[in-house]
């Protein structure tokens, strides 16, 4: 008989469970509420319903080149909007009406939307790793720490850069010459087949030689595409190995309590013999 009409995803569901005589039917259990699974299981007599976590994900954790060029795509209009926000960045200006202006800046660019809310951070501020953009007012002499991204076509961006306003404490210049050499550490040792923990314990070892070891309080990248957080992770306690087509950051950071901090966030992308750093 002629299909009967479809209201609704759930009604798409149920309809495609039963043609396929489906018994066995995974869902996503990070991503689906418990309501909405009933809502399908109610309506079907005999299939089983599974909790699957992960499945997707590993499935999408090496690029196709498609997709690879719609990072590429988000990653450009990122790095253009916070080209163009640079030159707004001066003192007076309140960090909160820079992240409204860096998201405007992104959807005249042609971005979908920002990938998540705008971070910027002045000042002592910028010592919060997941601080939020406030009313306070950018001063000269201070770092401003902008962590952004960019959703085009479904697919994501995350990139943070600091900049500065006249002159540089030395203690914020220390340790931004730190942070760099530990990401160009680690950014030179990805390749297929590389161990992610192994990455991760590069640019910690070397914050952690230059005395800063207790102010990096977090992994050092992860896998960057549909979601901005995905697989793979970049993390001490991965047990990913690299592979050709992975997309991920690299953020290395020192955070100094009540003084500032300088995170640095690069989007990688691993080829057959190295990797190709998408934002630079």
């Amino acid at each position: 008989g002629r299909d009967l009409p479809l209201h609704s995803h759930f009604d798409l569901i149920v309809h495609l469970i039963k043609k396929n005589r489906l018994r066995r039917v995974g869902f996503e259990a990070k991503h689906i509420t418990y309501g909405e699974v009933s809502k399908i299981r109610d309506r079907l007599k005999s299939a089983e319903f599974v909790p699957t976590y992960d499945l997707a994900e590993d499935l999408r954790v090496v690029k196709l080149e498609a997709e690879v060029r719609l990072i590429k795509k988000a990653v450009r209009i990122n790095l253009s909007a916070l080209e163009l926000i640079a030159k707004q960045i001066k003192p007076g200006r309140k960090e909160k009406d820079l992240a409204a202006l860096l998201e405007y800046q992104m959807r005249q660019l042609g971005a979908e939307k920002a990938a998540f809310e705008t971070i910027v951070l002045s000042g002592k501020n910028s010592s919060m790793p997941h601080g939020r953009p406030s009313g306070q007012r950018i001063k000269n002499n201070q770092s401003v720490l902008i962590d952004s991204g960019v959703c085009f076509n479904g697919y994501n961006s995350d990139l943070t850069r600091v900049f500065f306003l006249a002159k540089i404490p030395s203690i914020i210049k220390k340790i931004h010459g730190i942070v760099r050499t530990a990401q160009n550490t680690a950014i030179k040792a990805i390749k297929p087949g590389a161990e992610a923990k192994k990455i991760d314990a590069l640019a910690r070892d070397y914050i952690k030689t230059k005395g800063f070891g207790g102010y990096f309080s977090h992994s050092l990248g992860h896998g960057v595409g549909r979601e901005v957080h995905e697989a793979p992770s970049i993390s001490g306690r991965s047990k990913d190995i690299l592979k050709p087509g992975m997309v991920f950051t690299i953020e290395p950071a020192i955070y100094l309590p009540g003084v500032g901090g300088i995170r640095l966030e690069e989007m990688v992308l691993v080829t057959s013999n190295g990797c190709e750093v998408l934002s630079r």
